[in-house]
């Protein structure tokens, strides 16, 4: 599929998703997830996260099932595994179908077990600032022959991206080598918003999504200049999942004794069975809004998934069926979050710049 977006409306329609059904997803997401169930007809029902982290917590599900809901989304929020098997359990006592949305969580694992193969389907991706990128990417994985067979089905109906999404695509990393050393710069910012003018570069989410609707190129297929480069960086996620667990260790070492909620899957907790994928090393502090403007400031450019408990921030809630004050931890998350960089192009000499620059904003 051309994104994972894509992937998840495809899904959705081979499991027969249609108007008047209700599909369970998180509140603390990406717009693009309840997009892709609007786009079947069915309505997204959101469920708050938990207390101690960033993940749906199972034990709000069953409320929110009716004789309506017919699948349940469940994000590994950052590459952290979600409560998996609390979940199965739940999605099999009221026979639901369960979705992994892995989008954060390539490489995951539960018990020895990999994210994305304990759903009856799980969807990916490949996207810039996923775990491997190709810029645009995604991707869908079942074990189900019958569904499927569904999902092929409809793939061959759908079209390939144009020949101009593809430069877009294919000139975003070109053209973001170049800008990235300037970036702190009125320089690095100017060429980015020139190059976006002149749409050099694609943009992550688009106006019309950003309203509820869908594109009238959606959904398209992966092209096989993209899916060349996904296949290349594939062969690297041993060396990238090595290299973000090693970061994490060392954010979560400098960082135990300051006053930042860790995350709980952190190396150093030792959650049993648990490995996460460490797309991010998210923080919560009641100042990280200032936290990041200040960051900002200084040239240092932490994540900020998800200041609004939908991302991204410029969007109104109603058009995603979301009303505010329904899910108030995803909500309180929103306002304390940040998130540390775990990429590749992170050396150490830039985690303890990070890690200094927390120092001094609790001094």
């Amino acid at each position: 599929m051309q994104r994972g977006r894509d992937a998840l409306y495809v899904l959705l329609q081979a499991m027969g998703i249609e108007k008047g059904d209700e599909v369970i997803l998180q509140a603390y997401t990406c717009i693009v997830v309840p997009n892709a169930i609007q786009y079947t007809g069915a309505k997204p029902v959101y469920v708050d996260i938990e207390k101690k982290g960033f993940n749906i917590d199972p034990d709000l599900i069953e409320a929110a099932i009716t004789p309506k809901t017919k699948v349940v989304i469940i994000q590994h929020t950052f590459g952290n595994p979600a409560k998996i098997a609390e979940i199965q359990k739940i999605c099999q006592e009221n026979s639901l179908l369960l979705i992994e949305d892995c989008a954060h969580s390539l490489s995951a694992e539960v018990n020895g077990q990999k994210v994305g193969t304990f759903g009856h389907a799980a969807i990916w991706s490949f996207g810039r600032d996923k775990i491997i990128s190709s810029t645009w990417g995604g991707m869908i994985t079942t074990d189900n022959d019958l569904l499927a067979k569904k999902i092929e089905e409809s793939y061959e109906q759908i079209p390939f991206p144009s020949f101009f999404q593809v430069f877009q695509a294919l000139m975003h990393p070109l053209i973001f080598a170049i800008i990235k050393p300037m970036y702190s710069s009125k320089i690095g910012k100017g060429l980015l918003v020139l190059s976006q003018k002149l749409k050099l570069i694609p943009r992550v989410i688009f106006r019309i999504e950003k309203m509820g609707q869908k594109p009238h190129f959606f959904p398209q297929q992966m092209s096989n200049a993209l899916a060349h480069l996904a296949l290349n960086q594939l062969k690297k996620l041993g060396r990238f999942h090595q290299h973000r667990k090693k970061l994490a260790m060392r954010y979560g070492e400098e960082l135990k004794d300051m006053p930042y909620e860790l995350p709980l899957n952190n190396p150093l907790a030792s959650l049993k069975g648990e490995n996460s994928a460490h797309l991010r090393f998210p923080l919560r502090h009641p100042n990280a809004q200032s936290i990041l403007q200040a960051a900002k400031q200084q040239g240092l450019y932490l994540g900020d998934w998800y200041t609004t408990v939908l991302a991204p921030a410029d969007c109104q809630l109603k058009d995603f069926q979301y009303k505010p004050g329904s899910c108030p931890r995803a909500e309180q998350a929103a306002v304390e979050t940040l998130n540390l960089p775990t990429h590749i192009q992170m050396t150490p000499a830039k985690v303890e710049r990070v890690v200094e620059f927390l120092r001094q904003q609790i001094g």
